[in-house]
């Protein structure tokens, strides 16, 4: 059944390799998008994704936090599920971007061309959160598997424990901030949180399965959240007449078969209503991002849901079996067992006089670190100053969270086995302060056919909303609260604007690139480019006759 299920995660990540591919050279045309919010099957994944990743360390963090800790093998099967499925969220923002290669342009700090990333901006905001937390995670996971570091357990799970519950909060944000009047809500981030629970969830338990393992408290869990799901869905309905059947059921209804007890011990029943709850919140993060979707979905879109799920089976597969020969055998185990009586394997951590003792001089450094980087931050030219300190608050506590672990694990950091961390630590805040030189032509690269048919005007706004419209916005307006938001603001699109660059100087600036916006020779062909230019001139003409 193993050997069956890794093939099938081979086969998928191998054609979603391809997906891949055509994604990064493409860029955002190559997916399903739609043009009134540009967001497409990426951002779907990376929702679904980081819901998952935010499950594992909470489930295993909260639980020791209230002195209730789950048995070492449930505790590891979830810390390790965080690993993978962040490393696969963290994928699809970048391919979001369209433009990969300057992905450091959003650490903020200020680069070599002089561009300070805009801290207003949900990307910078995910960029810390999920940096911090997946490296967090891999320190909580590396503690467990230390005897002679257990004692940082406890003190890194109070600091973990908050961080699920802020950087949660802040994806839910992304939507907040957005054009879109549906995703403009004060209950996201409950939702978020509890859908990301939910699921992750239903994931552990797929996991315990697949070690021939179960643990019931888990099962009583993941209903009790299913009820609290039902009960958004139908107050959703009741406000706002938005309700999804499909979503209701598979992630709802289903779940409550666990009260019939043949189903509760039968494995396969039981597993199928797992998989029925991971496939019912992907549809609802689904029906979250295309709103009022009427189309089909393209082989690209497939292929990136191929990929994801392949990438996991494969990531988890080989790490439980690099564990499994690293740690000694007795630190797992194996048979059908229920974990309500394993309790006792974790040992339990008596010193909570000592634990502010613990967390007080990280907790305090991390705090002084932060408060000069928002100072620094607020001094910065770059930016109106007007509002900014409200929107540096989701920087906040992942950088006092991370500073504070990083100096509580600072024997871990530089005696043990991870210096890697530090230089990829190091190297990364180094990348933010070089620019990458100037932008270069696309070398290498054969230009498409030129296409039999000639380009309608609703293929260049397909075009414009694919390249363009994340920086510039859809009608030219200058999307200020979308994907990369640096400054200095695009120029905005006029009549007198284009007149005075001339199409000669605009069709150089598409193909070769300027500062941010990176080449795209090699990505359209000439009359593509063309056909772009008369979309610019088109929107710019409609811009100066709403006057």
């Amino acid at each position: 059944m193993g050997k069956f299920i890794l093939a099938i995660g081979f086969s998928l990540f191998l054609m979603g390799l391809i997906a891949l591919g055509f994604s990064i050279y493409q860029g955002p045309m190559s997916w399903t998008t739609l043009p009134n919010s540009y967001w497409g099957m990426p951002i779907c994944l990376f929702v679904f994704w980081i819901g998952l990743a935010h499950a594992g360390t909470l489930i295993s963090a909260i639980f020791l936090v209230f002195n209730k800790p789950l048995d070492k093998r449930t505790a590891l099967l979830a810390e390790l599920s965080t690993l993978c499925t962040i490393t696969i969220a963290a994928i699809f923002p970048l391919i979001h971007l369209g433009v990969i290669e300057n992905f450091y342009m959003v650490i903020p700090f200020e680069s070599e061309r002089g561009n300070f990333p805009n801290v207003r901006s949900p990307l910078v905001w995910d960029l810390c959160c999920i940096f911090t937390y997946g490296l967090l995670s891999l320190l909580f996971f590396y503690i467990h598997t230390q005897k002679k570091f257990h004692h940082l357990r406890l003190p890194m799970a109070w600091i973990l424990f908050p961080l699920v519950l802020w950087v949660h909060t802040v994806v839910s944000l992304d939507f907040a901030t957005t054009f879109i009047t549906h995703w403009q809500g004060a209950y996201f981030p409950i939702y978020f949180i509890a859908g990301a629970i939910f699921s992750g969830l239903a994931l552990v338990n797929l996991l315990l399965f697949s070690q021939k393992y179960r643990v019931r408290k888990l099962e009583k869990l993941m209903i009790s959240l299913s009820w609290f799901m039902m009960l958004f869905w139908l107050w959703e309905y009741v406000q706002k007449g938005i309700f999804y059947a499909d979503v209701f059921l598979t992630a709802g209804l289903i779940p409550q078969f666990y009260f019939i007890k043949k189903w509760r011990q039968n494995k396969i029943l039981r597993n199928l209503i797992s998989i029925s709850i991971l496939f019912g919140l992907f549809k609802e993060r689904f029906h979250l991002i295309f709103i009022d979707f009427n189309e089909n979905l393209n082989l690209m879109d497939f292929g990136l849901i191929g990929l994801s799920i392949g990438l996991f089976i494969l990531l988890f597969y080989f790490l439980l079996c690099y564990i499994k020969r690293k740690y000694p055998a007795d630190s797992f185990f194996f048979g059908e067992i229920d974990g309500n009586d394993l309790f006792a394997i974790e040992p339990q951590t008596k010193v909570k006089e000592s634990l502010y003792k613990s967390l007080g001089a990280p907790i305090t450094l991390g705090i002084v670190f932060t408060l000069i980087f928002i100072l620094w931050t607020y001094c910065q030219t770059s930016f109106e100053h007007t509002s900014l300190s409200v929107h540096l608050i989701p920087l906040t506590y992942p950088l006092i969270a991370l500073i504070a672990s990083l100096f509580l694990c600072k024997k871990i950091i530089f005696k043990i086995k991870i210096p890697i961390l530090l230089l990829f630590i190091i190297g990364l805040f180094a990348g933010a302060l070089y620019s990458g030189g100037e932008s270069e032509t696309a070398v290498n690269k054969t230009p498409p056919k030129e296409p039999i048919d000639s380009i309608t005007v609703k293929r260049s706004e397909f075009l414009w909303n694919s390249y363009c419209s994340s920086c510039h916005g859809e009608k030219g307006e200058l999307n200020t609260k979308f994907v990369r938001e640096f400054y200095p603001l695009p120029q905005k699109l006029s009549v007198e604007r284009l007149g005075l660059l001339g199409r000669d100087s605009l069709r150089n600036i598409i193909s070769n690139g300027r500062i941010n916006m990176n080449p795209y020779k090699g990505r359209l062909t000439d009359l593509e480019i063309e056909k772009l230019l008369d979309y610019m001139y088109l929107l710019a003409k409609e811009k100066e006759d709403h006057k």
